[in-house]
C-alpha cells in the first residue's frame, strides 16, 4: 500500500511564519502609505496657507498705499483752497 508523501513536520509553522512575513511587508508599506500621505497634506496645506498669508499681506501694502494716497491727496487739496 503506497500512502502519500508526508509534509515535514515543521509544514505547519514554516507555512505560519511566511503568513506573519508577509503581513509584517504589508504592515511596513501600509505606514509608508501613511507617512507618505502625510507628508503630501502637509506640503498641501502649507502651500495652500502660505499663499493665503501673501495675500494677506499683500493686501495689508495695497490698503496702506490707498491710506497713504488718500491723505496726500486730502493735503493738496486743502493746499489748493487755501491758495484761493
Amino acid at each position: 500500500m503506497s500512502s502519500a508523501p508526508r509534509p515535514p513536520p515543521d509544514a505547519i509553522i514554516r507555512k505560519r511564519v511566511a503568513n506573519d512575513e508577509e503581513h509584517a511587508a504589508l504592515d511596513r508599506y501600509t505606514h509608508e502609505m501613511k507617512k507618505a500621505a502625510m507628508a503630501a497634506s502637509w506640503f498641501e496645506n502649507k502651500s495652500k496657507y502660505d499663499f493665503t498669508d501673501n495675500q494677506k499681506r499683500n493686501d495689508g501694502f495695497i490698503a496702506e498705499e490707498l491710506r497713504c494716497a488718500n491723505l496726500e491727496l486730502l493735503l493738496r487739496r486743502r493746499h489748493r483752497i487755501k491758495r484761493l
